[in-house]
């Protein structure tokens, strides 16, 4: 099976540093339609980005779609065009104010083709503490460990991501992909450690994401796509996309915190 190399534009970041990109072997195939979209809790922009790719997320530069009509809509029957913001490149609506347990799609109309997704907003989930400890031993050597603590709510399924800046430079390379949900700790205390040792003085804010169980089927076959680069050509990542597009829609929940290492 041929390989080709994947740009997956910011799909770490998603859309907050649009020239960073993820390299990634994926199978060959067709020209595709690729949509990211996210939606914040409370009051935040809304993002769609739609691209088409050259040889299926190939080498060549993806062409971004501008003339699309992008809709975003709740399960209560409001419902808003996005515009397309040149500057962004991507569909935007500031001051969208998101609520948790409703559920939003996306209605997506270009060249004939209608791509739709649907996410529900789950509720946030606070950062209880953060546990610094000065460890010498380990493979990754002598330094500080910084892990977040969490208290699951109970009875209900939680997906987590967790995101981290260091020293203002948010991080996005595959090892920093940090998935998990409470299949195992449902109702417990949920530690999460970062694969990294620290030194006194660094920066680092984390920010805790929840989401619904199709988007994190997304994060965490994207996370096996990228760590399978050396071996065959995996998968592609799941959508939660009807219409043929490749990519996915999500709403997230955010918690934050900042700490500095002493």
């Amino acid at each position: 099976m041929n390989k080709i190399l994947l740009t997956l534009s910011a799909v770490l970041l998603f859309l907050t540093s649009c020239e960073k990109v993820v390299n990634i072997n994926l199978n060959n195939a067709s020209p595709q339609y690729v949509v990211e979209g996210v939606v914040y809790a409370g009051t935040d922009t809304a993002r769609v980005r739609l691209a088409k790719t050259t040889d299926y997320y190939g080498i060549s530069p993806q062409q971004i779609l501008t003339h699309a009509t992008v809709t975003l809509s709740d399960d209560v029957g409001n419902s808003l065009v996005l515009p397309y913001i040149v500057g962004d490149s991507c569909y935007q609506l500031p001051g969208f104010t998101a609520i948790s347990g409703r559920k939003y799609s996306i209605h997506v109309l270009v060249d004939g083709l209608t791509i739709q997704g649907s996410s529900t907003l789950q509720p946030p989930v606070p950062i209880d503490s953060v546990s610094i400890v000065y460890k010498t031993d380990g493979f990754r050597g002598a330094g500080y460990e910084v892990a977040t603590n969490i208290s699951d709510p109970a009875n209900t399924p939680n997906y987590y991501r967790l995101v981290t800046t260091i020293n203002d430079t948010l991080q996005n390379q595959p090892k920093d992909l940090y998935l998990f949900n409470d299949k195992y700790n449902d109702g417990k205390h949920i530690r999460t450690a970062l694969k990294r040792r620290f030194k006194s003085g660094d920066k680092i804010t984390l920010e805790l994401r929840t989401m619904d169980a199709a988007v994190y089927d997304f994060f965490t076959s994207l996370r096996d796509a990228l760590n399978n680069q050396n071996g065959p050509a995996p998968a592609n990542p799941n959508t939660n996309l009807i219409g043929g597009a490749l990519g996915y829609f999500g709403t997230f929940a955010r918690s934050k915190v900042s700490i500095i290492v002493p």
